[in-house]
């Protein structure tokens, strides 16, 4: 599969590419809910990391062994293993609402399986 950027909902976002491995790119794809691991010289994607809800801001652990994805829809951070590409773990920074302050259900977080991503 070719990198096209056009073909995503949200703008690609590269992630601290200068603390990265040289081999890979991390990119955002909010839309899934996942996070994307690109080849730079040929622009391929290597593989799809499924993360959690609404993945954005990365940060490279500094001894550059994990990448940590703030996942602003599940209210929680992913923990990637950028050796294995694999997620480790994800850790909830807050409950994740199944109501809103009125009493309503809040739907989107039941289909996707907001309550269901801490590992």
């Amino acid at each position: 599969m070719m990198l096209n950027c056009r073909r995503w909902s949200v703008a690609c976002t590269i992630a601290c590419a200068a603390c990265a491995p040289a081999d890979q790119i991390f990119v955002s794809q909010a839309a899934s809910g996942s996070v994307v691991v690109v080849d730079p010289g040929s622009g391929k994607v290597k593989t799809r990391i499924d993360v959690g809800m609404l993945p954005h801001n990365f940060v490279v652990s500094s001894d550059r062994r994990m990448l940590y994805v703030a996942l602003v829809g599940s209210q929680a951070v992913a923990e990637i293993d950028v050796t294995t590409l694999r997620l480790r773990r994800t850790m909830l920074t807050e409950p994740v609402p199944a109501r809103r302050a009125d009493g309503s259900v809040i739907q989107q977080h039941l289909d996707q399986g907001a309550f269901t991503r801490t590992t």
